[in-house]
């Protein structure tokens, strides 16, 4: 600022320049604990003046910053963010990366309700309580969380494990759970988790109503285990997915009743009792876009209560026979049928080539009450069956399953209308099979056919699974 003389006049602060102002009579009543900008402002005719305190280029970048990240509305994290770092140590406040704690849940001890802590890749021998509400962990790809007991417990409301994006581990131990959520009033939020053992008793224990759990995944659930066990109304699972290998479930609700929820695109494979089964109890229910298969057992809505939407099972099952008769009839147990079907399309190729003693070849569905036939028991014989040959159903009951060599080029008519399409029924005091039956004369035969069968269930409880 230049004064009448032309010489530069510093300006200490406000008060300064208001005093400047007032000795040329422009401002009058001038008090020192009054806004002294509003008194230039005034004293000026009310135009916008930007008074800058001396030189200070840390305030003026501050300043301008401020500004900038107002104008474009730039989210900023509302708590604390405390840092944990396997080279960290726990007597740090963890206030920095470079002051970051060695443990998980002594940062959490340290952060109250609100505060975020941010883990560094790496394997964490502890089992964690996220016990504040609203707490956050934002752990890095990388991240395994390594528990003896429960991995992670999440006891307080609204809290966040993972957000968008981020991709981590539970590394669950036998007869353990991977992520549990305590109680109704205890909603989580779950991003990226992945519960990942063996013989453990759950994936994730889901009892916080209203929680979301987005792209997790659990495998290695022992038997009779759960990999997703949701116990209360409202949660919502999107995009997760399942594989187990033995008698567990998948996708389990039940416990208590339950009303709404949603299972939005998730997948299981693997698990022999059901890869969704909701329990009597659970109601408005919607599984939307979702798929089970390898060797998962049967879905189940116990009470038909829920909504299964553009749900995807495996309709066509296959088994192969590997025939080793000796001078007799012998039967092979392909599937195994459940309840009612409807069969569209049986067939099959010769994966192995058959020795030339094969007579009477036919398939029957059986139980140790009864058999009915699929095709004509005599016949058709298979000597000497090329691999690559083919056989399928194109006739009623009376006829024999048409046979196609692959020793020549052949061209064979399409199943008939009438008959491609039938439906089997099972025996419900009795386990059910669809089997293939040969007789041999002489010698042991030797060979194998690779069976396909597409299906669709007509009653509820309606399978077709390889036997």
């Amino acid at each position: 600022m230049q004064d009448a003389d032309a010489s530069l006049l510093h300006v200490i602060d406000d008060s300064a320049l208001a005093q400047l102002m007032a000795s040329g009579g422009d401002v009058s009543d001038y008090d020192d604990t009054t806004d002294s900008l509003e008194a230039i402002s005034n004293a000026i005719g009310a135009v916008p003046t930007t008074v800058m305190r001396g030189t200070d280029s840390a305030y003026l970048a501050a300043t301008a910053t401020t500004a900038n990240e107002s104008a474009a509305h730039i989210p900023h994290f509302g708590g604390e963010i405390f840092y944990v770092n396997k080279s960290g140590d726990d007597a740090n406040d963890g206030s920095t990366p470079h002051l970051a704690k060695l443990t998980i849940q002594d940062a959490i001890d340290s952060a109250a309700a609100g505060d975020a802590i941010s883990i560094k890749a790496g394997t964490y021998v502890e089992d964690v309580t996220m016990n504040k509400p609203g707490l956050e962990l934002w752990p890095e790809i990388g991240v395994v969380f390594d528990g003896t007991g429960t991995c992670i417990t999440i006891s307080a409301d609204s809290c966040k494990l993972g957000r968008p994006g981020d991709r981590f581990v539970a590394s669950v131990a036998a007869d353990q759970i991977g992520v549990l959520v305590t109680a109704a009033g205890t909603k989580a939020f779950i991003n990226g988790a992945m519960a990942i053992g063996a013989a453990n008793t759950c994936g994730f224990d889901i009892q916080g109503s209203g929680s979301e759990l987005h792209y997790c995944r659990a495998t290695g659930v022992k038997a009779t285990g759960k990999a997703f066990d949701i116990g209360v109304s409202q949660a919502k699972l999107f995009d997760c997915a399942t594989t187990g290998d033995t008698t567990s479930y998948g996708y389990y609700m039940g416990g208590a009743t339950i009303s709404r929820g949603l299972v939005v695109r998730c997948t299981s494979a693997g698990h022999q009792t059901s890869g969704f089964y909701l329990d009597s109890n659970v109601s408005l229910v919607t599984v939307l876009g979702c798929s089970s298969g390898g060797s998962d057992g049967r879905w189940a809505d116990v009470d038909n209560a829920n909504v299964f939407c553009d749900f995807f099972f495996d309709d066509v099952v296959y088994a192969t026979s590997t025939l080793d008769a000796n001078n007799t009839t012998k039967e092979y147990n392909l599937f195994k049928l459940t309840g009612s079907v409807e069969i569209t399309a049986l067939d099959a190729h010769v994966s192995t080539v058959l020795s030339d003693n094969h007579t009477n070849c036919y398939v029957d569905l059986y139980s140790t009450t009864a058999a009915a036939s699929i095709s004509l028991a005599t016949g058709l014989t298979l000597s000497s069956a090329p691999v690559g040959s083919v056989l399928y159903r194109a006739g009623a009951v009376t006829s024999v399953l048409t046979y196609l060599s692959s020793s020549q080029p052949r061209v064979g008519a399409a199943p008939l209308a009438d008959y491609d399409d039938f439906v089997l029924v099972a025996d419900e005091s009795a386990d059910t099979y669809i089997r293939f039956i040969h007789t041999t004369t002489n010698a042991p035969s030797s060979g194998a056919i690779h069976w396909h069968v597409k299906w669709r269930p007509l009653t509820d409880d309606g399978y077709l699974e390889a036997a």
